[in-house]
């Protein structure tokens, strides 16, 4: 394992201070969990970004009726909700 260092703002050095002693943990785990969550949720982000493209260069794009149908039928939007939006959208 190799050693590294870092500033930290005083704050967020109490926090960690705060939370190891709350939890039984020394400083370099909880760094290093988050350290290594964050690292772990940016490369899936880049990873679905890069699928994203991929995708939209290779396959056929959904048209937006169908999509908003989609949404409908799932219940992720309401009519009330899409007529809002368009509304909203006509005044600007």
């Amino acid at each position: 394992m190799t050693m590294t260092s870092l500033r930290l703002p005083d704050e967020l050095r109490e926090r960690v201070d705060a939370l190891a002693k709350a939890t039984g943990r020394n400083k370099s785990y909880l760094l290093t969990e988050a350290i290594s969550r964050y690292v772990d949720e940016e490369a899936w982000q880049i990873a679905m970004v890069e699928e994203g493209i991929h995708s939209a260069e290779t396959e056929p794009l959904t048209a937006q009726d169908d999509l908003v149908d989609d949404l409908l039928r799932c219940g992720l939007v309401t009519e009330a909700s899409l007529i809002e939006a368009r509304r909203r959208l006509a005044e600007s």
